[in-house]
């Protein structure tokens, strides 16, 4: 039956108007105002005693047995910490690249690998204050949120817990962090060198200071919760969920194993297992962590029994040095820029750019910071989820593990060549060992097995996982869903109309539909 001419004018409003909605729906997908960017950048290490005629045998400091230019380069050297152009030329990178970001995560270690006979408390407090004052500098309208280090300290290694001493007052004072810390925010800091600072009304900041867990600690290997952050950080995510906060946390040592060394875990296994089962109590409200300390570039999976919860991102050092741990090795500097939602904290994605240390020449003075991978477009990740982190991990092994080879080779800041890296049974353990298994128990377990039969046994063959088609973008099923709703509506409109333009009222036998309009009118049947 034709439809009505009011039902007519119904399509011509209601078109329009699913149109604007669907093509309104794929503006929020693709161009969400919400998305702001965040930079990272760890691990300076800057060494003011590094000379371009020293010695790489000896921290790159002067030598009058080395010529000037043969080894020494201007930006550093992967056997030396960081000079001062290094660090200046990563800063000035940042904001080149992305010269207004909402806010800067500094995660600590400002200070060299150098002896503690050559170091002090005072020289402690003035590297960590030059650092303060470069990113001021270059970047003097960005809040800047710091943690400490584990070097960030004299001795090395020894952070203290106990409130009242002077050493976080100083890094106050004499580091100028009250320049970068709210007053409210400073008093926190003053009892045991973490603090909480709202970024704006439901997402928070929290900065934890885990050196204090440090396995080379002697300060507080015998108290059950150093500086009571334990207490303090579940009282903080409580809060969050019950007031609707979301928290981003940053800290500079995380929880776990080392991936590049057999059985080199960061904390003792008491701190370790206690700030693992917080975290993943609370994995509900926590939107993000960011780390540092290893100096590569890698990750970490939270599991609540076999299903993953939270991922823990690991940024890559500024400074390029050989570390001195076994199979760890050097690594090119880099610097990290993500992009995350400013509602909820959510990272989204990130890019890694990095400084390639083997083509420049020693006596050069340019340096060119380039972008090294894109997590989502470049490593492939579905989205940034922990269950995307979960399925690359279990993908390491596909395609004679060609992804693995990547990994491995990002997880050095594209040190040397690719083509070079070689995986292997043992490191594929102790990579996944320690990217998937945080707890000390679990841990232990992993590695105690053998490497090449723990390949063999996350290897695809046989699994119904090797006939999986590739994964689509996140935002695809978004977008299906949306048009599956939208058609959904369509249909229920439609039939609606329908049944207003065909559906004949209860009328005695001898009454009878005349129009096409809907409009019904009596007309006696004739007798």
């Amino acid at each position: 039956m034709p439809i009505r001419k009011n039902s007519r004018s119904i399509w011509k409003l209601f078109i329009p108007c699913i149109l604007i909605i669907y093509l309104g729906f794929l503006g929020f997908v693709y161009t969400d105002d919400d998305i702001g960017t965040i930079w990272q950048i760890t691990d300076f290490h800057y060494d003011a005693n590094y000379s371009t005629a020293g010695d790489p045998k000896n921290m790159c400091h002067s030598s009058k047995s080395e010529s000037p230019w043969r080894k020494v380069g201007v930006y550093g050297n992967y056997s030396c910490d960081s000079p001062l152009a290094l660090v200046v030329s990563a800063v000035k990178a940042m904001k080149t690249i992305e010269p207004n970001p909402d806010f800067i995560l500094w995660t600590g270690d400002s200070i060299p690998h150098i002896k503690n006979s050559d170091n002090s408390m005072k020289k402690v407090y003035e590297v960590i204050a030059n650092m303060t004052h470069l990113l001021k500098e270059v970047f003097d309208n960005v809040t800047i949120y710091p943690t400490i280090g584990n070097h960030d300290a004299f001795p090395s290694n020894q952070i203290p817990a106990d409130e009242g001493r002077d050493y976080y007052d100083q890094l106050l004072k004499a580091s100028h962090w009250n320049i970068l810390l709210k007053p409210e925010d400073q008093d926190q800091f003053l009892k045991g060198g973490f603090y909480s600072c709202l970024i704006h009304p439901g997402l928070r900041l929290l900065s934890l200071n885990t050196n204090l867990y440090y396995v080379l600690d002697k300060e507080n290997v015998a108290k059950p919760d150093p500086a009571n952050q334990f207490q303090w950080l579940d009282q903080q995510l409580r809060y969050a969920s019950d007031h609707g906060e979301k928290i981003i946390i940053m800290a500079h040592v995380p929880p776990g194993g080392f991936e590049r060394s057999m059985n080199i875990t960061w904390m003792y296994p008491a701190f370790n297992d206690r700030l693992v089962e917080i975290l993943m109590k609370h994995n509900h409200v926590i939107s993000s962590q960011i780390f540092g300390h290893e100096h590569t570039d890698s990750f970490k999976i939270i599991y609540d029994g076999k299903i993953p919860v939270s991922v823990l991102l690991l940024a890559p050092a500024v400074t390029p040095m050989n570390s001195t741990l076994p199979g760890a090795g050097p690594n090119n500097p880099g610097i990290r820029l993500y992009f995350y939602r400013r509602t909820t904290g959510e990272i989204i994605n990130y890019h890694q750019y990095y400084l390639n240390l083997g083509k420049i020449h020693p006596g050069s003075n340019s340096a060119n910071w380039e972008l090294e991978y894109r997590a989502l477009e470049d490593v492939l990740l579905t989205d940034m989820s922990p269950e995307s982190f979960d399925r690359y991990v279990k993908d390491f092994t596909k395609d004679k593990m060609a992804k693995f080879q990547k990994y491995l080779y990002h997880n050095t800041v594209s040190y040397g060549e690719e083509s070079a890296v070689k995986p292997d049974a043992k490191q594929f353990l102790q990579q996944v060992c320690a990217i998937s298994h945080l707890s000390t128990d679990a841990y232990q377990t992993c590695i105690s097995q053998s490497p090449k039969t723990y390949l063999r046994a996350n290897s695809p063959e046989g699994s119904m996982s090797q006939n999986k088609g590739p994964e689509l973008p996140i935002y695809t099923y978004y977008v299906v869903t949306a048009f599956a709703a939208l058609t959904f509506l369509v249909l229920v409109v439609m039939s609606v109309v329908r049944k207003q333009c065909t559906q004949t009222p209860s009328l005695p036998f001898r009454y009878r539909p005349l129009t096409n309009d809907c409009q019904y009118v009596q007309r006696e049947r004739a007798t």
